[in-house]
């Protein structure tokens, strides 16, 4: 809040709350193969909530860009998938053991990513977050 946002709450002269900033409630990334432990696929999901509800949300890991949509179960989660992720770079990067395609998530990576959350007032706001990679989604 700027000092002259306050001298007007202290004044009186804002009579609305003040709106607070997005935040960022929840953050999961898990490898998202149908065959549990598999790495073959290449790809893991994220999934975000982000309070005030927003109207859009993306993404951005490794510098690419996920489409988030959200879940329609009233748990106000948004969720996509990132392709080709490069999931035995990554996990070879952070040490994990991989036999083949397999991995039981020792060594998992933690994974950053930028959440880009679009208000009804148009308004965007990046939040950044943080997961470990889960050996499964869900």
């Amino acid at each position: 809040m700027t000092a002259a946002a306050l001298l007007a709450v202290l004044a009186g002269a804002v009579t609305s709350p003040l709106t607070p900033g997005a935040e960022l409630q929840y953050v999961y990334a898990g490898v998202t193969c149908r065959s549990p432990n598999s790495i073959a696929c290449d790809r893991f999901g994220i999934a975000v909530a982000v309070r005030p509800r927003p109207r859009y949300v993306s993404a951005v890991v490794g510098g690419r860009q996920v489409r988030l949509a959200r879940r329609n179960d009233g748990s106000g989660l948004w969720v996509g998938q990132l392709r080709d992720a490069g999931l035995p770079r990554i996990l070879a990067a952070s040490g994990a053991v991989v036999r083949g395609s397999r991995w039981n998530g020792n060594g998992a990576p933690l994974i950053g990513a930028r959440i880009v959350a679009t208000f009804a007032d148009r308004r965007r706001e990046m939040l950044p977050g943080l997961a470990w990679l889960c050996p499964g989604w869900g």
